[in-house]
């Protein structure tokens, strides 16, 4: 049966999991956002619509002719100013118009102008910042000094030029030179020093009924006798945009809402009258710290591209003057805030008189984002902490099962290979189960198959005696009928003989040399004195030979097996005579180095085959090259392993290596005293 639920399904909706938390949250935001700023733009045209409703009852306000009419953005718009001015050369009374100064440079000067009117009056506040001031020291008009020039042009096109050169600060009375039958009064001007230069404040009549202005601006350099300029106007003065104070005071009585603005413009789109401004002050919700630095608050204070804005000329505004309502969506430059606008045509008798534009911000949605931004962080912070909790439960399940297996797997089997137990498959049906069951059916296997190698010698020995000893006796039978003819065939078959019986005793030693190291009873051994007798009974055994031994370091009793260290030098005189070169010398080098003895045989002969030094020493492999095997020798590649083997039995190593001149071998184990 398919399983359903694989390692790899639960990744993947692991997977899945996680990444559905921020794309919620994101498409949860867009879906906020445009649900928000559509519910503003449609309020906001719905309160243009009643606004341009009331209007129409009051055509008289669009008919006005206004001053300016040529308005652009050079001119100056003539704020209604909110409460009588106290005329004393200083801009304090000023702040609240302050959006509409009009501010020119040239080189080290600066001219800053305001205009306002309230009642009959007419008033400006020139502001201008300079290195130094220098007074008018004679009473000549004309004479070198800091002056300002305002020069205006009433509706009947008639020019007056009023000249500022005060003796010190303070009031000041103007020179006027004027191209009209009718002279004009300034009603009051005060001169006042500032931290930068100075400030003019002046007030006028109305009753002329000012269509232009224009201020220039004359400060003379004393050290060059040259005369710097700055003015609002090259050749044409500035024009004034007269509001309708009646429709003013009517639109403020409307917008009772903060940081909303209302626009009044006529049917060429010139502007008639405007109330409030766009700048809002909204309180912060105290938020998650994460959503402060990965989402800034709206500013309340921003750089308002319109705030001294005398006419409009935006596309919304053109199709309202055309009879169609628009709605807008406007990026503040260089802020992360939008203003949002409704465009809405005034029509009366069939024909569009005006336009009614309404501005806000979308602070408020922003701020709503961040409330709702607030929510979601904290909710998703918290799913994602029981994310992250299921996602360490289910890693330490997995880590758990899979450390279990392993150590299951290396408890099956013992450092000789053996399977000593069946691995305990886990029973989930995932892949990490089915990984388990496998190898449950592989140990299986394996001990089966390894009992069955283990019982084959012992077997095939016990089957192949018979055999061998009814050949054997039937050989002895016909060597005693004396034919002198059959005594080659005869040797030759006894020889084969006896080679098939080294075979099957070899067979018999390779089914219990295990055993019978692991079960070998220790003794003390007195190494140095065990060596030399062993090496003098083997070179009479050998006399083809010569033996050598060589003793290192002091060498003490060790407790170890007679049987296992004689069986050891056996092994390793063995397999450095069939290596050795002819009449060459074979040394036995016992070391005591600090903590350990090493015992090892070396001779002059060929170098080691270019293998790893285990699979030298494995059981049932021999990588001897023909040449140096005897035609009636039986190799079964057990020499070195028993080498192993009882390196093993001591707790050491086992080693094989080239000598330094490349010469020879050494070969032998290390192990501790």
């Amino acid at each position: 049966m398919k399983r359903f639920w694989t390692l790899r399904r639960k990744l993947i909706l692991f997977s899945l999991a996680l990444i559905s938390i921020p794309l919620a949250g994101i498409s949860l935001l867009q879906q906020i956002e445009r649900i928000l700023v559509e519910n503003l733009q449609q309020h906001l045209q719905g309160y243009a619509q009643s606004i341009a409703f009331s209007l129409t009852q009051q055509k008289a306000l669009f008919s006005r002719d206004v001053l300016g009419s040529e308005a652009s953005q050079s001119g100056f718009y003539v704020s209604t100013l909110p409460q009588p001015l106290d005329i004393d050369g200083y801009h304090d009374d000023w702040f609240a118009v302050s959006d509409f100064t009009k501010r020119y440079r040239n080189e080290s000067l600066s001219l800053s102008v305001m205009t306002g009117t309230r009642g009959d009056s007419f008033s400006l506040m020139i502001d201008v910042e300079v290195p130094s001031i220098g007074y008018r020291q004679t009473h000549d008009l004309d004479a070198l000094s800091d002056q300002v020039v305002v020069r205006l042009i009433n509706q009947k096109g008639e020019h007056y030029e009023l000249k500022f050169a005060p003796l010190a600060p303070g009031k000041v009375n103007p020179s006027i030179r004027s191209d009209a039958q009718q002279n004009v009064w300034v009603s009051d001007a005060k001169w006042q020093e500032t931290n930068t230069g100075y400030g003019l404040e002046i007030k006028l009549p109305i009753f002329q009924q000012w269509q232009a202005l224009g201020v220039a601006v004359f400060h003379p350099d004393g050290q060059s006798s040259t005369v710097q300029t700055v003015s609002s106007f090259e050749q044409q003065l500035n024009p004034l945009i007269w509001p309708s104070q009646a429709l003013e005071a009517q639109l403020k009585q409307l917008n009772s809402r903060n940081a909303r603005r209302i626009w009044v413009l006529d049917a060429k789109g010139r502007l008639l009258a405007r109330a409030g401004n766009v700048k809002s002050d909204l309180p912060l919700q105290r938020v998650n710290p994460i959503i402060n630095f990965l989402f800034a608050p709206p500013p309340g204070d921003f750089n308002d591209p319109r705030a001294r804005s005398i006419a409009l000329s935006m596309p919304a505004v053109q199709q309202a003057l055309e009879g169609q309502s628009q709605l807008d969506l406007e990026p503040v430059a260089g802020q992360t805030l939008a203003i949002a606008l409704a465009s809405v045509p005034v029509i009366a008798d069939g024909a569009v008189i005006g336009v009614v534009v309404v501005e806000e911000t979308v602070a408020a949605i922003q701020m709503v984002q961040r409330e709702a931004l607030n929510v979601f962080v904290n909710t998703s912070l918290l799913m994602i902490l029981m994310v992250i909790v299921v996602a360490i439960i289910i890693a330490t399940r997995f880590t758990h099962r899979i450390t279990r297996l392993n150590q299951s797997v290396n408890e099956s089997v013992d450092e000789y290979g053996r399977v000593i137990n069946i691995i305990d498959a886990d029973k989930t049906k995932d892949e990490i189960g089915e990984l388990g069951r496998s190898f449950e059916s592989m140990s299986v296997r394996l001990t089966e198959y390894h009992d069955y190698l283990e019982k084959l010698a012992s077997r095939l020995s016990h089957e192949l005696r018979t055999p061998v000893a009814m050949v054997r006796s039937s050989i002895d039978n016909i060597a005693l009928s004396h034919q002198e003819e059959l005594s080659q065939p005869i040797n030759n078959a006894l020889s084969g003989i006896q080679r098939m019986s080294g075979i099957i005793n070899r067979m018999k030693e390779a089914a219990r040399v295990e055993q019978s190291i692991f079960a070998s009873q220790r003794a003390e051994i007195d190494l140095k004195e065990f060596c030399h007798q062993y090496v003098d009974a083997y070179g009479q055994m050998n006399p083809d030979w010569s033996f050598e031994v060589i003793l290192t370091g002091e060498l003490n009793a060790i407790e170890s097996s007679p049987e296992l260290m004689a069986q050891l030098l056996d092994k390793l005189f063995s397999n450095a005579m069939d290596f050795a070169e002819s009449s060459s010398v074979i040394r036995l080098y016992v070391e005591h180095n600090n903590d350990h003895i090493e015992v090892a045989v070396e001779n002059r002969g060929p170098a080691l085959p270019d293998v790893d030094t285990k699979e030298l020493f494995a059981s049932m492999v021999t990588l001897r090259d023909p040449k140096y095997r005897q035609p009636e020798q039986v190799n079964m590649g057990l020499g070195l392993y028993i080498v192993r083997l009882i390196a093993e039995y001591h707790g050491g190593d086992y080693f094989a290596y080239n000598t330094e001149d490349a010469t020879g071998v050494r070969v032998g184990i290390r192990f501790s005293r």
